[in-house]
């Protein structure tokens, strides 16, 4: 995809909740699926919207049933209204795995697998913590510490064994 900032690599689908951006979900894009049918398009919704002159966006739903405007929204379709919402938890998390990553350049993929792993494990524990201490701490300093607590647990260890 040209206009995303990652345009290579492995492509994951993740479900992620909108308000918290805790990922609930993910699995990796492994092609197209033959099992699934093709002619499968029983309650599904064709929306077609000019937004802009010379501008056309078109969405496909099985979510909506009917598609109706909504007039104090500046007459957006409820289709695309519901999509605006929605497609920011996704983007968080990317930008958040983009701003501090664990990632370091290499060419084996499982390596590649398992530092998106922790990524998206540091980001829902951050979120977690979060929501059940009430207390608010940079992402940042979450992750400082959360790095020397496992120094620490790992150091008692290695004493333990010596």
């Amino acid at each position: 995809m040209p206009n995303k900032p990652d345009k290579f690599g492995i492509k994951l689908w993740m479900l992620t909740e909108v308000e918290s951006k805790y990922t609930l979900n993910g699995f990796p894009y492994l092609g197209k699926d033959c099992d699934r049918p093709n002619n499968k398009l029983k309650g599904c919704t064709l929306t077609v919207y000019q937004g802009r002159k010379e501008k056309n966006v078109v969405l496909f739903s099985t979510f909506h049933e009917k598609v109706f405007t909504i007039e104090d929204s500046e007459k957006l379709p409820n289709v695309i209204e519901t999509y605006n919402k929605t497609k920011v938890g996704v983007d968080s998390v990317d930008y958040m795995t983009r701003l501090y990553s664990v990632k370091c350049k290499t060419r084996r993929w499982p390596l590649q697998v398992f530092f998106n792993i922790l990524n998206l494990a540091g980001i829902n524990s951050w979120v977690l913590f979060k929501k059940c201490n009430n207390y608010t701490l940079s992402r940042r300093f979450f992750l400082i510490g959360l790095g020397e607590e496992i120094l620490k647990f790992i150091n008692e260890k290695l004493q333990q064994l010596r």
